[in-house]
């Protein structure tokens, strides 16, 4: 007896994220690289199961509704009833297929009722925030010992997630194969895909691969699954290697020393020591980061890490930070000394840091683009590093980097250091790369806004038809 074959996955990419018993995988690549589908597919390896709970997730209803959609074209086939109520299929075995769509921690709430075998959340690069797609995986489980568990995953390069998207998946081999993360033996992988590797697609519509080609040059690198194209990335001219020195045993003396403090407690605080060279070029020096430390704490760890270069306090000549280390909630009566002024008591004195957003962005982008700024090779610092290259910009504020929150479950993300790098780095602006004179600033503007002479004025035609008395003094002086 044979039977129809409902669908099959094409050889390669597709067949080894399906095939995979690998927990946590991610797919991803290129525009049209059948990643949906597989995505869709997935959550029916146990569709004659009783314990199946599967969960697929989009960030708004419209895109989920195209899945939706798919669906109807296969589910059917496998017995399954839709109940459009609760936008759920059910087959005869008794397990369930469940559609949904959440792009925040609080509109992802609705899904943490229930338990599930399988969850799937397609462009989970649309996430801000990777504890969104955790807090989801978090909810896999199951009674039954023969299921395999799976979180599975598509994404493109861009998009708000692209850096958390890319540390978490695209870091490991982009065959599938299977790397332990972790002491606990969990397990993640990475599927890639290319658009040859969907030759329904390019058999069907040929013309596809030429529309892609002809898009803009950074978003058709993106669209042929190019991790490094930068639209949405807030720093594309930085990788791992620019801007990357080796750190030397002793700093000279005669280089200006300086410091940048972001505050922190429920999330991280960050300090940089930073240098600049006679040529004006700025080094950070080395960095330290800490979590959940009190005033005197943080002082303690700060001052340790100076004499590890064998510095004080006083051999800065300012940290700048920003202004919530001086705030007192007086509304609540809290009229206790700020943080500020407690790291006084110990001898370290902040200043006021710019807090500009959008101009402190600039001007990092600009010390990048003249090549002024460079990092010493430490772990401190790469770490920095690394929270740079996975920062995008905010989607709402392209000139500005979108505001990240610190991940205390994987103890990754966040924006601290580079809100500290930037506190620093406008502390000490970059003046115009060709500066022009006052004085011939003021001789360019006389020339430009100087009132001609009383009888080099010409009257509007209006002005002559219809003489006040001040334009028709001017007329009679014309004449």
């Amino acid at each position: 007896m044979t039977h129809e074959v409902a669908w099959q996955p094409h050889p390669g990419p597709q067949t080894t994220f399906l095939k995979s018993r690998i927990f946590d995988l991610g797919f991803g690549g290129a525009w049209g690289g059948g990643k949906t589908q597989a995505l869709i597919v997935g959550g029916l390896r146990y569709a004659d199961h009783k314990g199946l709970r599967a969960l697929l997730l989009r960030n708004t209803f419209p895109q989920l509704q195209q899945i939706i959609d798919r669906s109807h074209q296969l589910f059917p086939q496998f017995g399954a009833n839709w109940v459009a109520s609760e936008k759920r299929w059910t087959f005869p075995a008794g397990g369930t297929y469940r559609f949904g769509y959440g792009e925040t921690y609080e509109e992802i709430q609705q899904y943490l009722s229930d338990d599930y075998t399988y969850v799937g959340y397609d462009q989970v690069e649309t996430l801000k925030e990777e504890r969104v797609w955790a807090l989801l995986t978090g909810r896999i489980r199951s009674d039954y010992k023969d299921i395999v568990r799976m979180a599975r995953c598509s994404f493109n390069p861009g998009g708000v997630g692209h850096g958390w998207v890319k540390r978490r998946y695209v870091a490991l081999p982009w065959d599938g194969t299977p790397v332990t993360i972790d002491e606990h033996g969990n397990q993640r992988g990475f599927v890639f895909s290319t658009l040859k590797d969907n030759p329904t697609l390019m058999e069907n519509d040929p013309g596809y691969m030429a529309r892609i080609q002809s898009l803009p040059d950074i978003l058709r690198r993106q669209a042929m699954g190019d991790w490094s194209a930068g639209t949405g990335i807030a720093f594309p001219q930085l990788t791992a290697r620019s801007h990357k020195v080796m750190g030397e045993p002793n700093i000279p003396r005669h280089w200006f020393l300086f410091g940048a403090f972001d505050w922190g407690f429920g999330h991280k605080w960050a300090f940089l020591l930073m240098a600049m060279k006679p040529d004006g070029t700025i080094r950070v020096v080395d960095s330290v980061m800490g979590r959940g430390h009190i005033p005197s704490e943080i002082v303690e760890r700060v001052g340790d890490f100076l004499k590890v270069h064998g510095l004080q306090f006083t051999d800065l000549a300012y940290t700048v930070a920003g202004s919530d280390v001086k705030i007192q909630d007086r509304a609540r009566g809290n009229w206790g000394p700020s943080v500020s002024e407690q790291f006084g008591t110990y001898g370290w004195y902040l200043i006021n840091a710019d807090q500009g957003r959008i101009a402190g962005y600039m001007n990092c982008m600009e010390y990048l683009h003249q090549k002024k700024i460079e990092f010493a090779d430490t772990p401190g610092n790469g770490i920095g590093v690394q929270q740079l290259m996975d920062l995008s910009t905010d989607p709402d504020s392209p000139n500005d980097v979108l505001k990240t929150d610190y991940n205390p479950d994987t103890n990754e993300g966040g924006d601290d250091w580079y809100d500290a790098w930037r506190y620093g780095l406008q502390s000490r602006p970059l003046a115009p790369r060709a500066p022009v004179s006052h004085i011939q600033d003021r001789i360019n503007r006389e020339q430009i806004f100087a009132r001609p002479p009383e009888h080099e004025k010409v009257l509007s035609p209006w002005a002559v038809r219809n003489p006040g008395p001040t334009s028709m003094t001017r007329v009679d002086k014309r004449l």
